[in-house]
């Protein structure tokens, strides 16, 4: 009877499970495979100065690779953040 929710580059804690609410669990980024628990460490330290803007914003913050970005994209716990800030003219039109 407990519901795992998924990982959240906002909520997920970097190594602990968080209760989320009755009977719900969130677990933690190092969860994530491929992405270890001083990478989670780094993004949850980051995040400490701010909500990330965008993906450029996050891997530049956390000091993460492509590898793990590309890892967050694959989970959906990054999907809400633009890959960077820059307009294109097409988005104008």
């Amino acid at each position: 009877g407990i519901e795992f929710l998924p990982f959240d580059i906002d909520h997920s804690d970097a190594l602990r499970f968080l209760k989320a609410g009755d009977k719900k669990i969130r677990p933690p980024l190092n969860a994530i495979p491929t992405i270890s628990s001083a990478i989670a460490s780094g993004i949850v330290s980051a995040r400490a100065g701010g909500p990330f803007k965008t993906r450029d914003d996050l891997a530049r913050r956390s000091g993460i690779g492509p590898a793990a970005l590309e890892k967050l994209v694959s989970t959906g716990c990054i999907n809400h953040l633009p890959q960077s800030s820059q307009i294109d003219l097409f988005s104008l039109m």
